[in-house]
């Protein structure tokens, strides 16, 4: 692509290049390199604007929101901390039965597109890591439910006792 990019110096390209992917790509770093050059149509070879690199990446279509942020907030945060532009794939334009949402990073700059991809790895990984700690507690909660409805139907008894709030310690244990 490089000697393909360097022989079309010479005339305008067009300042959009798509590309079709055969298979997404996975949550991770499993990217996408596009390179190319933006150039006015009408511009002289003298003229060409810098080399834009394009990382395409995959991540899990439940952690999107918390990359966008509340009214953008996050991602405005990283393309200004970073200087990579952040584009996310639509909920609609994903492929059937898919649970992996694009994003494309875009910066003329590598090293943009890595410290892009780091923070977005950083918030995958962290908002995963909150979904299993919240499942966790979910699972803990039904067992004791569980538990509860073998100790009720073997004859036991629930009985609820108020407790007041500076006594709570004590029952708990604490001194």
């Amino acid at each position: 692509i490089r000697d393909l990019v360097t022989a079309t110096t010479q005339r305008p390209i067009s300042p959009k290049m798509e590309i079709q992917l055969q298979q997404p790509p996975i949550h991770g770093h499993d990217t996408v390199d596009i390179i190319g050059l933006e150039t006015p149509a009408e511009a002289p070879p003298s003229q060409v604007q810098q080399v834009k690199v394009e990382e395409i990446m995959g991540i899990p279509n439940g952690v999107v929101g918390y990359i966008i942020g509340r009214g953008g907030e996050s991602i405005t945060s990283m393309q200004r901390r970073t200087g990579c532009r952040v584009q996310i794939q639509k909920e609609h334009e994903m492929v059937p039965g898919s649970s992996t949402r694009m994003i494309s990073l875009t910066s003329s700059d590598r090293s943009s597109i890595a410290a892009c991809r780091d923070i977005i790895d950083c918030m995958v990984a962290e908002r995963q890591k909150l979904n299993a700690m919240q499942n966790q507690g979910a699972s803990s909660a039904a067992i004791g439910a569980d538990k509860l409805q073998q100790a009720l139907s073997l004859g036991h008894q629930l009985v609820t006792v108020e407790v007041p709030d500076a006594d709570v310690g004590l029952v708990i244990g604490k001194s």
